[in-house]
């Protein structure tokens, strides 16, 4: 498992292949990516903990929509407020 502090050098090492890979998706029909991606994450994370890494957190910031907040803020005990200021 990467460090966190690998993962811009690792992503760096693979940046042109990404830019391929994304360019040549842009092509293709988006149903048939997302299943076959949907699929693929499914089946590499049935046994994963993502918590016991957390790396993409700490280096990905997360978007959380307006009708997320409540529900998430509600979870985690906080007013919807307190879950914005934090």
């Amino acid at each position: 498992m990467l460090s966190p502090k690998m993962l811009k050098k690792s992503f760096a090492k693979v940046e042109k292949d990404n830019w391929m890979l994304r360019s040549f998706l842009k092509g293709q029909d988006e149903d048939e990516v997302d299943r076959i991606v949907n699929g693929l994450h499914r089946e590499l994370f049935a046994g994963y903990d993502c918590v016991a890494c957390s790396n993409c957190c700490k280096v990905i910031a997360a978007k959380v929509e307006d009708d997320e907040i409540g529900a998430i803020a509600k979870k985690l005990g906080l007013t919807d407020e307190e879950f914005k200021d934090k």
